[in-house]
């Protein structure tokens, strides 16, 4: 049995419908990200809802349980650390492998940079558009955004007196299932999260993934996550510093050849991380080997 985010961790310790009978089979934990041990949010919902937030959380430990999963190993080991559990298995979120999509034309005018996704200044907005105040003319940049009016008003009014606003837009974002194919008219996927709590330190969003099966090149900070991926595959560039002068001079180094070689370069991280692949960790992690064993 699996127990799908935080949330449901109390149950496993309802003796009434996990008997000694249930419990000889497997039951696993899948807790997806961090869960903060103060409150979710700093509001005034998070402070009324805190204390049954934290008896939530407290069951992460349960020695009920026979197996967890998390999104990234960094993550696993602050859980691994705080309960005295075994590490949780990595399982990412990674989309469907889209085959027969190649990588779109690169045009040595107009590279064209992207980021798609929930709308947040916490997400690198304030870095990416100081950046484009400076790069070279043969960037433009979309952002292609889910709904959020207080966000989006907020970037419009950046836009206004912006100096390469003429190379900038908002547009709607795709629907899920065809993001891969939406995205693939661009070039480089721009992923750039200042580390200012856990998640954003140890972030890999479902977007780093999405932007290898569109074909995109990457453009990420130095994180104990991203980087490594990008560096081993090569499909995209690391910023050393999470500023904006870094995401600058980075993107600035590229030239329409380098970009078109990590594109061709994320149709193997595509083939190699998959919703397929993270599927087959997700078994293992519960002891399962195939799909079929796992009915």
């Amino acid at each position: 049995m699996v127990f799908n985010e935080l949330e449901f961790a109390p149950w496993v310790e309802d003796r009434r419908d996990f008997t000694p009978v249930a419990m000889r089979g497997r039951l696993h934990l899948d807790l997806h990200e961090y869960h903060n041990p103060d409150v979710r949010r700093k509001n005034l919902g998070g402070r009324i809802t805190g204390p049954h937030y934290r008896w939530t959380r407290r069951h992460i430990g349960s020695p009920r349980f026979t197996s967890r999963s998390v999104v990234n190993t960094p993550i696993g080991r602050l859980y691994a650390d705080e309960y005295g559990i075994e590490v949780p298995t990595e399982v990412r979120n990674a989309p469907p492998f889209v085959p027969g999509l190649e990588p779109s034309v690169v045009d040595p005018a107009d590279i064209r940079l992207l980021f798609h996704g929930l709308p947040s200044w916490s997400r690198g907005f304030k870095e990416i558009l100081a950046a484009l105040r400076e790069l070279p003319p043969r960037f433009s940049m979309t952002f292609m955004l889910t709904e959020n009016p207080a966000v989006h008003a907020m970037l419009k009014d950046e836009l206004a007196t912006h100096p390469a606003r003429e190379r900038i837009r908002i547009v709607p974002p795709a629907p899920m299932r065809e993001i891969a194919q939406t995205i693939n008219e661009f070039d480089v996927e721009i992923v750039f999260y200042k580390p200012t709590g856990v998640n954003l330190r140890y972030a890999m969003p479902n977007k780093f993934f999405e932007a290898a099966q569109g074909r995109l090149a990457l453009v990420v900070g130095e994180t104990e996550t991203m980087a490594p991926i990008v560096r081993e595959y090569g499909h995209g560039a690391v910023a050393p510093d999470f500023t904006w002068q870094s995401l600058r001079d980075t993107l600035g180094l590229l030239d329409a050849d380098e970009v078109r070689a990590m594109k061709r370069r994320s149709a193997v991280v595509a083939a190699e991380i998959n919703a397929a692949s993270e599927g087959r960790a997700f078994l293992a992690s519960m002891g399962r080997s195939t799909p079929e064993d796992s009915i």
